[in-house]
């Protein structure tokens, strides 16, 4: 049986800079809020953990006082609205 895949998802308004969004839960999310921004998605929470400990380490690059970081993340990861 196949996993599920995971979304690393920006949400502007949210305080948490990145969130990590379940295949099947995903369009739950977008219709109770919407405006969720992916940035990428793996095909399983290991992997996308990863990915966001990689993805935070790039920003930290970018912006040392990480006060711009979901900017930057935008800037690194490109807007793919769902």
């Amino acid at each position: 049986m196949k996993s599920e895949g995971y979304w690393i998802c920006l949400h502007p308004d949210h305080k948490t800079v990145l969130e990590l969004i379940a295949d099947s839960k995903l369009e739950k999310f977008q219709r109770q809020e919407g405006g969720y921004i992916t940035l990428g998605h793996r095909e399983d929470r290991e992997s996308a953990l990863k990915e966001i400990q990689d993805m935070l380490m790039k920003a930290y690059h970018e912006d040392p006082d990480m006060k711009r970081v979901k900017a930057v993340l935008l800037d690194l990861y490109g807007k793919q609205s769902t």
